[in-house]
Parts: C-alpha cells; structure tokens; sequence
C-alpha cells in the first residue's frame, strides 16, 4: 500500500531521501504505527495556507494497516 502526503514542509523536506525507513501514524488509527519507506519526494512545490509544501509517497510494509501491531 502507498500513502500519500502533501505535508511537508520546505523545512522538513531536506531531512528526508528516498528509500529512507519511516514510521507513520494515520489519523483515522492514532494508536497504530506503520513501518515503510519513501518511496518518492515531487520535485515540485505547492503552497498550503502559505507553507511551501511537498508530496511524498510512503510505500507501507503492511498490506493491510488494519492489521498492523497484531
């Protein structure tokens, strides 16, 4: 599964590489955290509210988040 976000920040960007393990949390399930990896980083910015942002893609190691921490 991909996870997209659109997010981050200018700031948080360059702390960040493609391939790099991470660990997220969904709104929808705070209590679970998913394991993955950047998959990408856009090239190109968008503004939010007045933050430059970047669309990263996340691909999870789970199959199915719903599942995870069982």
């Amino acid at each position: 599964m991909v996870v997209k976000t659109t997010d981050l920040t200018e700031i948080d960007v360059v702390n960040i590489e493609e391939g790099m393990p991470v660990t997220l949390t969904l709104d929808a399930m705070p209590d679970v955290e998913l394991d993955g990896h950047v998959l990408s980083i856009a090239q190109a910015l968008a503004e939010k509210q007045g933050d430059i942002v970047y669309e990263v893609k996340i691909l999870l190691a789970e199959a199915n988040p719903a599942c995870a921490g069982e």
